[in-house]
């Protein structure tokens, strides 16, 4: 199925929610139903950071057409 800008966009959102409310989920699990694990703060905040970030990363990628370097932009540097 081909999918409009707006319903990706939409799409990409309910991932990115889902991916916070997944992580934030898995630390109550932790304090709650798993021996010897705690629950932590950082640890919602950095899952959240990381899903805003992919969902930021995609969205540049797509308004900027996914662009890549072509077949001669590596050609000055140093591949080592």
């Amino acid at each position: 199925s081909n999918l409009t800008g707006n319903s990706l966009l939409k799409c990409f959102l309910l991932i990115t929610v889902l991916g916070i409310f997944y992580g934030t989920m898995m630390e109550f699990v932790q304090k709650y139903w798993i021996p010897n694990r705690s629950f932590e703060l950082g640890d919602i905040v950095a899952d959240s950071a990381g899903c805003l970030l992919a969902l930021g990363i995609t969205l540049k990628n797509l308004q900027t057409g996914g662009k890549k370097i072509g077949p001669d932009g590596n050609r000055d540097r140093n591949q080592n």
